[in-house]
């Protein structure tokens, strides 16, 4: 083979061509929606528009380019007619409307029908309807209800189907789309060999049916939902525990999930005791240096990525205004902004505050001693009551004290008294002890304190001041739940006046905060104390319950083991809409509710943040976008394109379907299937459209990101398939990231590359080089580019050294005559024997080399650069 001559397709120049005239049309339609839509909107459609046309012009439609350039003479003042009369445009916005000309004057066709000005609707938020299939001249090429959808459209165009791929090309077509990786050469043989009528059928039930299935489909959802293994802000903080939310999403594919479980789960799994799945939602980018001053800018990522990636809506456009194209008022956004202000994300940590916080304990079944009930009461709005217990403890049980929350959702700064002692003996035991010495003073083994909103977890931020006052010191998680103490002789007034010397305790939002007395001896202890509300003025005032449990190490059984990076209920309440998407200009108050195109709903439990009732209503069926949505992504994974080419926008600014009807009767098929994902493979990938030769509407595309490194390392022999979990972090306490030193580590692995590190701020390279999703927003279609540096990475890059040292070596293990050793690597790579030519320009390629080894080597980098290696037909 000649190293020159690449076995097939399409030739490196002829890509980049194709490549920059693609960019090129998307960079005009861009300019046009971002500077010149906007432009005519402010300036022109009042005289130029659909109610007024004076000197007969329309600007709300496309123009032809002369007229074009007409308007473009008219603003520059070059002639008699000199628009606007009111004034010369500013230059900015003359440079803006000449770059349209110049671009050919692209006017998107905006999907409303009936017309914005005539009351219509949007296409995508009608009722999905089930057409009739439509009657076709050619019935014997049908397979399947998508191929009557398809026939009848190219008939409509005079055009006849492309024949059908043979079983070869079918086997690489349908192995990668499933799975992302190349079929073996057994494989290859083995579905030739098969003559069975529903051979194919097999196959494609084989794939399914395998983990990898959940890899490769699982990377599209981490694309739309933006993951990634870092935080995003300034310093960029690893988040140790992400990789959970990775790992169930593909195992969510393997299982076939019914999506719209798989959507309610990641809104509100928490509330179900499966918080994982909300990894979704706390995955979203943190900002700047404070993340909690920045924490607005979270909220609308975590609006905008719902918003495209379940309803293909750019609903994050209505943050500072009423959306200027989709029906979506910006009171919607704050709708839905209240639900998620009423959610506690996981905190990752970030400059000023390093360590993370607000994990979410992961609910494990687990068998401990049940807790004996010693005490328990409620006190009211600043209210206070005395308590008290005798028990009889053995060295190593613990006396829990919790204070609870009542309805006013941990709103209560609660002060604690509490004394231990020891009946007839000398010891004793006080929180009053404590002030001096706190926030160190939870060292000793006799006092620790818990977040106890789901099991027991430890409160890990140390406070030294708080709110300015040096006198007061504590431990939290987040904001609340905490323990402080004021250490001062006086009173301390922050947000209510805490009297001196005292001990204090704030239970959470979803659940109390805990005091445990570890006891150092066996005895009777006798214990009195009181509880008051210091923070009075508030609804309602708190509960408390006082328990015994039995040793030995009685906190372990209720202590959480494992940890998500993910949500949990917060405070729930309404916010105020933000005026011009400020935070610091609050306007009116919104209620937590939906988007009022989709029916609007509020929600209804005031105790709750609603995203349980969020959930239910991105699944209703009679939500019209989820299902096209979901579908449209289906079709796009197997075509290389979607039926709607814009995914993450189904509004005015995105494309018209090419088939709306196939596009709707998926839909439906959806729904009718109990939101059954596999059906839908099953049902696309046995339809004659998609077994035909590659052609327009099925184009050779290039492998992923994912399938290239992936088939690298198969076919090295070199692949870990084994699931991977978390990354080597170096341990949160020695963390000390910062804008200048942020974390920016790669870990090597072999593991498939839906699990390597994904890194926000600064990527890894590879991913980068070959256009894999960027984690820092949703990513609905892969770039693809072809770019010089491309071709230099399989000339010089140390991991293509690396696999094809290894496929050398593996290939002369299993064939040492070379002739023979080359039909097995073009069986490898290409499942298919070299043609004679192919053959003899292998062999005296080799030979130019003194070493045959180096020669090897180097062969198989250029079978790894090939076009038939790099592209799927």
């Amino acid at each position: 083979m000649n190293p020159l001559r690449l076995p097939k397709g399409v030739g490196v120049a002829g890509g980049m061509l194709l490549a920059s005239v693609a960019h090129a049309q998307t960079a005009s339609l861009a300019h046009f929606e971002s500077k010149v839509r906007p432009l005519f909107q402010a300036r022109c459609i009042a005289c130029h528009g659909a109610t007024v046309q004076q000197a007969g012009l329309r600007l709300d439609r496309p123009v032809s380019p002369a007229l074009a350039q007409k308007v473009r003479d008219a603003v520059r003042y070059d002639g008699k007619l000199k628009m606007p009369p009111s004034g010369k445009l500013p230059e900015h916005e003359l440079a803006a409307l000449t770059q349209w000309v110049n671009d050919g004057a692209p006017y998107p066709t905006s999907p409303i029908i009936g017309g914005q000005g005539a009351g219509g609707v949007l296409w995508s938020l009608r009722p999905v309807r089930r057409s009739a299939l439509p009657k076709v001249r050619q019935a014997a090429w049908v397979r399947n209800p998508v191929d009557a959808f398809v026939l009848a459209s190219l008939e409509k165009k005079g055009q006849k189907p492309a024949p059908q791929a043979n079983k070869r090309t079918l086997i690489r077509r349908v192995t990668f789309d499933l799975t992302g990786l190349p079929p073996t050469p057994e494989e290859v043989a083995a579905f030739l060999a098969d003559t069975r009528p529903n051979a194919y059928a097999l196959l494609i039930e084989r794939l399914l049916a395998s983990p990898r299935y959940g890899e490769k489909w699982g990377r599209l959802w981490l694309d739309v939902a933006r993951y990634a293994d870092t935080a995003g802000e300034n310093s960029d903080h690893p988040l140790p525990h992400a990789w959970r939310y990775r790992n169930w999403v593909i195992e969510a594919f393997n299982k076939n999930l019914p999506y719209d479980q798989f959507i309610r789960q990641q809104i509100a799994g928490d509330l179900d005791r499966n918080p994982v799945p909300t990894g979704y939602l706390a995955l979203a980018r943190r900002f700047g240096h404070d993340i909690d001053q920045d924490i607005h800018l979270t909220y609308e990522d975590v609006i905008d990525t719902l918003g495209k990636s379940v309803l293909g809506l750019t609903v994050g456009c209505a943050r500072c205004h009423d959306h200027k194209f989709d029906p979506i008022p910006q009171r919607d956004y704050y709708r839905l902004y209240g639900i998620f202000e009423s959610t506690r994300l996981s905190f990752p940590g970030c400059e000023p505050k390093q360590q993370p916080h607000d994990l979410v304990p992961i609910p494990t079944p687990g068998k401990h001693t049940p807790p004996v009930l010693l005490s328990q009461g409620e006190i009211p709005d600043g209210g206070s009551a005395p308590f008290s217990a005798r028990v009889a403890v053995q060295q190593g049980d613990v006396l829990l004290l919790l204070v609870t929350p009542q309805k006013s959702h941990g709103a209560d700064t609660t002060r604690l008294e509490l004394t231990l002692t020891e009946q007839g003996g000398t010891h004793r035991w006080s929180l009053a002890d404590l002030l001096d010495t706190f926030p160190d003073a939870r060292v000793p083994g006799i006092w620790s304190f818990w977040d106890a909103q789901n099991g027991l977890l430890p409160l890990k931020e140390r406070l030294d001041s708080i709110n300015g006052q040096s006198a007061l010191r504590g431990w939290r998680n987040g904001d609340t739940p905490s323990v402080l103490v004021n250490r001062a002789a006086q009173p301390v007034t922050v947000w209510t006046t805490l009297p001196p010397r005292s001990f204090f305790v704030h239970p959470g939002p979803a659940g109390p905060v805990a005091v445990a007395w570890h006891a150092p001896i066996t005895a009777t202890i006798e214990l009195a104390g009181t509880i008051s509300d210091a923070h009075p003025g508030g609804p309602d005032g708190v509960g408390w319950r006082l328990e015994h449990l039995p040793g030995p190490e009685p906190l372990a059984a209720l202590q959480p083991t494992l940890l998500a990076y993910a949500v949990a209920e917060g405070t729930p309440h309404d916010t105020r809409l933000h005026q011009r998407g400020d935070p610091a200009q609050p306007g009116a108050l919104t209620p937590r509710g939906f988007l009022a195109v989709l029916g609007g709903q509020s929600v209804q439990d005031p105790r709750q943040s609603g995203r349980r009732e969020l959930a239910q209503w991105l699944t209703d069926p009679k939500n019209p976008l989820t299902p096209r949505v979901w579908v449209n992504r289906l079709w796009q994974g197997h075509f290389g394109r979607g039926l709607v080419a814009t995914p993450n926008d189904f509004g005015t600014r995105g494309t018209l379907p090419t088939h709306p009807e196939l596009l709707d009767w998926l839909a439906s098929e959806l729904l009718r299937t109990g939101w059954d994902t596999k059906a839908l493979h099953r049902l696309i990938l046995t339809s004659a459209t998609y077994q035909q030769v590659a052609n327009p509407l099925l184009p050779r595309r290039r492998l992923t990101a994912e399938e290239l490194r992936d088939s690298l390392l198969a076919l090295s022999g070199e692949l870990d398939l084994a699931p991977a979990e978390a990354h080597p972090f170096p341990p949160e306490s020695t963390w000390s990231f910062t804008q200048h030193t942020p974390f920016a580590a790669e870990y090597e692995t072999n593991k498939r590359s839906v699990y390597v590190l994904q890194k926000r701020n600064r990527r890894t390279r590879f991913f980068s080089l070959f256009d894999g999703a960027d984690p820092n927003a949703s990513t609905p279609v892969r770039d693809n580019t072809t770019v010089p540096t491309q071709a230099l990475f399989f000339l010089n890059d140390p991991f293509v050294h690396q696999r094809a040292k290894a496929f050398a070596q593996r290939t002369t293990a299993a064939a040492p005559e070379l002739s023979a050793r080359v039909r097995t690597a073009w069986l490898l790579l290409y499942g298919r024997s070299p043609a004679p030519a192919e053959l003899a320009d292998a062999l005296a390629f080799v030979k130019t080399y003194p070493q045959p080894d180096t020669g090897w080597e180097a062969y198989a980098r250029i079978l790894f650069a090939s076009n038939e290696f790099l592209y799927v037909d």
